[in-house]
């Protein structure tokens, strides 16, 4: 059980990284005993509070991705492992045209370091009879950036020719994405979209019912309806519980200052936060034990 415990509490650390490396700083990981792991989590919590504070000080605009686009992608190669064909996902993966890559070497592909590791792979790959483990690569994308994927090579049964396929996750912006989501969907996914759209959005003031409507491509009374439905409560009794109760563990994991925590929990001002703050718990801000390094 306890081997269980800490396995899953590395998961969190882990988990809180992937949050953060996507752009939403409102995930937080929750307080616990305060060994090594504990530490270390309440540091990640204190790191992304500050960042939301920073960015919100300078006025910049908080980048978010969907890191829910797995992409599978193909490359057909010759007995010299020379790119011949590949997928259309392969070609949205290196961000190039076939023209651009037909007859080259796979290896042209890679970053310096993974062309080593393909160069240790060449004589297993021509000489494995099946597929070799999968292996991990890192592909350049135009000079400039590096796209991880794990990739498995095949050799084509009564064929000289080789198949690599490759799995990996690309981050686009959300609203790259959403110029591309018009289409009505159904009531479950709705809610849920909803949902998620909250809880990564708790350090900004809810948009008008009209808004998030059309945010979400439908009509203000099936939105409100729905989220009802699905989740028992309103859609600004949500967010409301959320912000109070996230604001809660800002101030009691970290030493931001109570104003400043109040506008990362989308509230204008601090005597309104006070208010709602008060309302929710019984007790004010500043009545909260803050932890002690």
């Amino acid at each position: 059980m306890h081997d269980e415990n800490h396995y899953q509490r590395i998961r969190q650390l882990y988990r809180m990284l992937f949050e953060l490396s996507t752009g939403n700083l409102g995930f937080r990981i929750a307080k616990d005993s305060q060994d090594d792991i504990g530490k270390l989590s309440d540091s990640l919590n204190t790191f992304a509070a500050q960042m939301q504070l920073s960015l919100r000080k300078s006025g910049q605009i908080q980048p978010f991705y969907t890191y829910q686009n797995v992409t599978y992608a193909a490359f057909l190669l010759d007995s010299q492992l020379l790119i011949v064909a590949c997928s259309d996902n392969a070609i949205t993966l290196l961000h190039s045209s076939f023209a651009l890559i037909k007859n080259q070497p796979f290896a042209n592909l890679l970053t310096p370091a993974s062309k080593k590791v393909w160069q240790q792979l060449q004589f297993e790959i021509r000489n494995a009879p099946a597929s070799l483990e999968t292996v991990r690569l890192e592909f350049e994308i135009d000079g400039q950036h590096i796209q991880p994927a794990f990739c498995s090579i095949s050799k084509l049964i009564e064929s000289d020719q080789f198949l690599v396929s490759t799995v990996t996750t690309l981050l686009h912006e959300i609203a790259e994405i959403n110029q591309n989501a018009k289409a009505p969907v159904n009531d479950t996914a709705l809610a849920q979209n909803l949902y998620r759209y909250i809880l990564d959005n708790l350090d900004k003031p809810l948009p008008t019912l009209t808004k998030l409507a059309s945010h979400f491509n439908t009509n203000e009374y099936k939105l409100k309806d729905n989220f009802r439905l699905f989740f028992n409560t309103s859609i600004y009794q949500f967010y409301n519980e959320e912000r109070l109760k996230r604001a809660h563990m800002i101030i009691e994991q970290t030493d931001i200052t109570l104003k400043a925590v109040a506008i990362m929990s989308g509230f204008n001002d601090y005597i309104t936060f006070l208010k709602a703050f008060r309302k929710k718990f019984g007790y004010t801000p500043s009545s909260v034990n803050r932890s002690k390094d």
